[in-house]
């Protein structure tokens, strides 16, 4: 399981209320209506045979964790990689951040922030996944770090997104939000679930319903787009390349590194009657000019990993000519 390549549109631990403990037929029922549901590929499975040859497969159990494989092999039946099973531990362990049992969240690693030569202002975002206030802290701090960046006279950036393996993408969004421009940012299309749109709402960037966004006040922004480069590489996964993508488009942008992994569809998270959580793909992505994204992100500048793409992209930035953000 790739515990932090999930884009996360809800990140609220939920069980599903029962007068008694859970069966494994519970818990396999409770996926198969959800997958059916609610899934991107739903309308491409054989479900009568995909349901018969899942419960044929199913012990006659009273734990709800010996469905895990037959709901597993539902979602690989389902043909997409993105949508996974977390077992409840792994996803208290995830939004509490501490141990449950034997399972230990993630390590996850602080946001990067320093100031480089000719005022560049320096922001390396690794993955980020939390409980509300975890993500409020997050938010706070990156946005107080970008703030003393450019106080140090940043008028140019490196965004690097190398390495960063997803997890909520509205916390890294908010962050860097100073550097995003004017919204839209991207958009979730729809699939078995209505549609999303990248923008700010309450001074947040979060998602709005696309029927929505009528009724939110424009937005406005006296700011001015500096120079931004944007690096990738091969493990710059999920909310990791949303956050990525939310720069395409934009003036003054040029990406550098390697194409990424490839998972940039958008997961809604659903619980199962054991406390267990599927991450459940439900929809495609765009970025702010309505260009799809299938595969991956390809970079702008195709750059050898490590030293060669932060070279390449500082001696860009230097040729850009500085802009106070």
């Amino acid at each position: 399981m790739m515990r932090s390549t999930i884009a996360l549109l809800a990140v609220a631990f939920a069980t599903v209320a029962h007068a008694k403990p859970p069966t494994a037929a519970d818990e396999l029922g409770a996926a198969l209506k959800t997958l059916k549901t609610h899934h991107i590929n739903r309308e491409k499975v054989d479900w009568k045979a995909t349901e018969a040859k899942a419960w044929a497969s199913l012990p006659h159990s009273n734990k709800p964790e010996d469905a895990y494989p037959a709901i597993k092999a539902v979602i690989k039946a389902l043909g997409e990689k993105h949508t996974s099973l977390w077992t409840r531990d792994e996803w208290k362990a995830e939004m509490s951040g501490e141990q449950q049992g034997k399972t230990k969240p993630v390590a996850l690693t602080p946001v990067e922030f320093r100031m480089l030569p000719d005022h560049t202002g320096y922001v390396h975002i690794y993955a980020f996944i939390g409980n509300d206030k975890a993500v409020k802290d997050y938010e706070t701090h990156f946005r107080a770090e970008m703030a003393k960046l450019q106080k140090q006279g940043a008028c140019r950036y490196v965004v690097d997104l190398r390495g960063n393996e997803g997890g909520n993408m509205w916390p890294m969004l908010n962050g860097v939000a100073p550097l995003l421009g004017d919204p839209p940012f991207g958009f979730f299309e729809p699939g078995a679930d209505p549609g999303e749109v990248w923008t700010v709402k309450n001074g947040e960037v979060q998602g709005v319903d696309t029927a929505d966004i009528g009724r939110i006040p424009a937005y406005s922004s006296t700011r001015k787009n500096p120079p931004v480069a944007v690096l990738v590489d091969r493990h710059t996964s999920s909310s990791g390349e949303f956050t990525a993508m939310a720069f395409e488009g934009r003036g003054g942008t040029r990406f550098f590194g390697q194409p990424t992994a490839g998972y940039v569809t958008g997961n809604d998270v659903f619980p199962l009657p054991d406390g267990a959580q599927i991450a459940l793909t439900t929809s495609g992505s765009q970025d702010r000019l309505h260009r799809k994204y299938r595969e991956r992100i390809v970079p702008d500048a195709t750059t050898a990993p490590g030293p060669a793409t932060d070279a390449a992209a500082q001696a860009w930035l230097r040729a850009v000519p500085c802009v106070s953000g």
